[in-house]
């Protein structure tokens, strides 16, 4: 997975994997901005989204990185 320059996006979409499935994610950043990669639960990529975009509006949240704390929020790296 790698984050798209310059766009504030990554280059996969977000995706799926299987309860108990074991999964490597490679994650390259190229851009001089940080980036937070959320594992979260099925179905709730507006619901994080949009919370997520709440927090962005207040400065003092940059503690936070940003995400949202909500129980679909199952791990940031």
């Amino acid at each position: 997975m790698k984050v798209v320059e310059n766009e504030m996006k990554f280059s996969k979409e977000p995706f799926r994997v299987k309860v108990g499935q074991i999964v490597t994610i490679v994650f390259e950043n190229p851009d001089f901005v940080q980036y937070n990669l959320i594992i979260s639960k099925p179905g709730s990529f507006e619901k994080i989204g949009a919370a997520a975009d709440e927090l962005a509006r207040n400065p003092n949240e940059a503690e936070q990185e940003y995400v949202p704390k909500l129980p679909e929020v199952l791990l940031l790296v």
